[in-house]
Order: structure tokens, then C-alpha cells, then sequence
């Protein structure tokens, strides 16, 4: 994780302690799959930030998870004192259904056990916004995204100008 969140680097900072938090935490995944009783553990291939749907052609290509750059609405908060309402979205993709709902049940589990962590470097009230899913087929291969946005607090010192 990033030790301080500087305003001059607010966005990357912030999307850094999201993104260090999930690769560190959400590696794999065991499911049950399709095949009768025995058990399969998945493990992530790759995570990435939103510039990587390029190479998603393969099956070897899966699962990814995918942290989009966080959004930053601000607010007065005190005189001296901005407030971030911010969100991001957290994406888990995967050739099997199971595995994309696990792989993002994995990432909320993890960002509620690290809220400590996140409140040290000044992000407050982490928590599951929405979650959805979707299902579409690239290169001929079924995909399954399961998605969760995350709401957060983050307050920061107003800029004289």
C-alpha cells in the first residue's frame, strides 16, 4: 500500500491502495465447477488497471481482476477542509461464473478486513456500494464479470488560490 495519499497524487494514490490491497489478498479461488463434487482452485493471471482489455482473447487470459481509477466528488467540509465522497469499481472477469462471483466476494471480504489499514492513510468509510454481473462472449469464449462499486471517504486540505 501507498504510505500517505498526497493531494498532488490523490487519484493514483488512492487507486494504489485498492489495487495494492486486492493483488496482495485475492490470489485464487477454489469452486466447485460444473463437473460433479470435485473441487478447482483458480488463481488469478492477471490484475490491472482499466487500460488492459487488450489481451483478453485466450482463455489463458483468465481470470483477471481489473481496479478502474477512482471517481472524486468533493464537498466543504470545514473551512480549512475538502471532503472525497469517492467510488471505485472493482472488476473480477473469468471463464467460469463461479469463479468471477467468488474472485469478487474475495475482494469486498478483503477491503472490509483492511479498513484499518486504509484509515492510517486517510480512506474512511470503505464499503460495498452496488454489485451486478454480466455474461458476454469474446474470441469465442463465454466471459463472466462480476463487478462491485465501493464507496469511500477521504479528506483533504482545501488549496489557498
Amino acid at each position: 500500500m501507498v504510505n500517505t495519499i498526497n493531494k498532488e497524487t490523490l487519484i493514483s494514490d488512492i487507486w494504489k491502495n485498492f489495487f495494492d490491497t486486492v493483488k496482495n489478498n485475492v490470489t485464487s479461488v477454489t469452486i466447485n465447477g460444473t463437473g460433479g463434487p470435485n473441487t478447482v482452485t483458480i488463481s488469478v493471471v492477471k490484475y490491472s488497471g482499466e487500460d488492459s482489455y487488450l489481451e483478453i482473447e485466450h482463455k489463458e487470459d483468465y481470470p483477471r481482476i481489473i481496479v478502474h481509477s477512482p471517481r472524486l466528488p468533493s464537498e466543504q467540509f470545514t473551512f480549512g477542509r475538502d471532503q472525497i465522497n469517492g467510488s471505485i469499481i472493482i472488476e473480477a472477469y473469468a471463464t467460469q461464473k463461479e469463479a468471477a462471483a467468488k474472485l469478487i466476494s474475495s475482494v469486498m471480504y478483503y477491503l472490509e478486513t483492511n479498513r484499518n489499514s486504509f484509515r492510517r492513510y486517510g480512506l474512511y468509510q470503505i464499503q460495498v456500494d452496488t454489485t451486478d454481473e454480466d455474461q458476454y462472449t469474446r474470441g469465442g469464449l463465454n466471459i463472466h464479470v462480476s463487478r462491485a462499486i465501493f464507496r469511500f471517504k477521504n479528506r483533504i486540505t482545501r488549496s489557498d488560490a
